[in-house]
């Protein structure tokens, strides 16, 4: 199946891409995120071409029911390699996989430049943050709909000052849900690096440094990491949890938030999503800001509507991600209810 990710017919042919490109393609490919920073592609350079190999070992993780979080991070992938090749006026052809999971992409030279090569040097400094923001102005951020290939999306921006005491709580409740469900709990521990560095873009996982809290509280994910019951228990008591609940607040202050809905769920569409998040994600970073995905607050959203929570999920959270979080974000961003929630950004000025 080709997809061509931009239309120009002013383009040639390509005998060979020089190593300076391919270098840059790389760091783009490392910059890219990638679900639960589980690292499931592979991307191997065969002639002028970029195989992307798809691993669902190293994708499994609390967050990637039915691998929607893979096809977002795919379109996430492809978005960064097309910004990086575009800084060298190479479009990028597509060619995905029945499966949707693996990828070739090819280069053809064009005489002009395309728009999105000014996001290269926000795609080379991009990264997660996980830490507070001070107050900060809009900077032209205007939320639109628009349609990519097949998919209609809408890109909807609330600013700090307008959000409603619901959806802080209903943010609240979802950060929970990790705490709380033993499995997802079990699960999201051995994702972490304890005490390492910060993340390598080539390692699997995050290192418990990059989790935005504090010492203390990396060293009790540390010791009662064989005794995740425990860990659920403490998240229960309101005095053992209340330094849990003031970093969730801290998070909250002074964030904005990008929400991306489509109109459906289906493979294409969630990698059209992670395309524009991406292209997005390093538009707002353009314009000073820090970016960090919120995924415990809509990807088991995503995951209900198929009917693929985890069979042990809590009633509360069952209702929480199929009902009354679905109208508390909808409410809160008023932009094209009739879609489908997909993924949603916090963002804002680093401390």
């Amino acid at each position: 199946m080709n997809i061509p990710i931009e239309v120009n017919t002013n383009k040639t042919d390509l005998n060979q891409i020089s190593s300076e490109i391919q270098k840059n393609i790389d760091l783009a490919i490392q910059k890219s995120p990638t679900g639960g920073n589980s690292k499931p592609f592979a991307c191997n350079w065969k002639d002028n071409e970029i195989h992307i190999t798809y691993s669902a070992q190293l994708a499994k993780h609390y967050l990637n029911r039915n691998d929607h979080t893979s096809y977002i991070s795919l379109g996430c992938l492809i978005k960064s390699i097309e910004v990086a090749a575009s800084k060298f006026e190479l479009l990028s052809i597509v060619n995905l996989s029945e499966d949707k999971l693996n990828a070739r992409i090819k280069f053809q030279k064009q005489n002009t430049s395309m728009h999105i090569s000014n996001l290269f040097d926000s795609l080379m400094s991009r990264s997660t943050y996980r830490g507070k923001f001070k107050k900060s102005s809009n900077k032209n951020l205007r939320s639109q709909t628009v349609q990519h290939r097949q998919a209609e999306i809408s890109i909807d921006y609330q600013f700090n000052q307008s959000l409603t005491k619901k959806f802080k709580k209903y943010l609240t409740q979802s950060e929970s849900y990790m705490w709380l469900q033993v499995c997802a709990l079990k699960d999201f521990i051995s994702e972490i690096r304890f005490f390492s560095h910060l993340s390598s873009q080539q390692q699997r996982g995050i290192s418990s440094y990059e989790l935005g809290i504090s010492i203390v509280d990396q060293a009790l994910l540390f010791l009662l990491k064989p005794a995740p019951l425990v860990l659920s228990f403490i998240r229960r008591v309101p005095i053992l949890n209340f330094p849990m609940l003031q970093n969730s607040s801290r998070v909250l202050k002074n964030s904005n938030f990008c929400l991306f809905r489509t109109k459906e769920l289906n493979p294409l569409s969630l990698i059209a999503v992670g395309e524009v998040a991406m292209q997005t994600w390093l538009e707002i970073e353009s314009q000073g800001f820090k970016a960090q995905p919120m995924s415990l607050a809509t990807i088991p959203i995503i995951d209900a509507k198929a009917g693929m929570l985890p069979d042990d999920t809590k009633e509360q959270f069952k209702k929480l991600y199929s009902e009354s979080g679905i109208q508390v974000i909808n409410e809160q961003f008023s932009l094209r209810t009739d879609l489908k929630i997909v993924w949603m950004f916090r963002f804002g000025t680093a401390e």
